[in-house]
């Protein structure tokens, strides 16, 4: 699982913070780069009828679980896509296609 996983932080500021947080990553000791070029992506999330996945992330609970299918490029190529689990566990996370 860890080695598949990826490191999530995530945190809430003010818009009026976006310049400061775009330069601060900007300038970072990390090595952010840009993964993949411009382009679209498609999702349609599945979730139970009582809303498990979207009540578990709104109370922020560190394990759950999101279902969804994802496509790149035109709306209409749906095929193409994949299933996929996206898994979290407190601050690590990673999926299953």
């Amino acid at each position: 699982m860890l080695e598949n996983s990826r490191y999530e932080l995530k945190f809430i500021t003010y818009d009026v913070n976006y310049f400061l947080i775009r330069n601060w990553i900007r300038m970072s000791q990390h090595n952010f780069f840009k993964e993949y070029k411009d382009r679209i992506v498609n999702n349609i999330y599945f979730d139970s009828f009582n809303f498990k996945s979207f009540i578990d992330n709104i109370d922020g609970q560190s394990k759950r679980v999101k279902t969804r299918y994802r496509w790149y490029g035109k709306f209409e190529d749906e095929k193409s896509g994949n299933m996929e689990f996206k898994i979290k566990r407190n601050v690590f996370g990673y999926k299953k296609t």
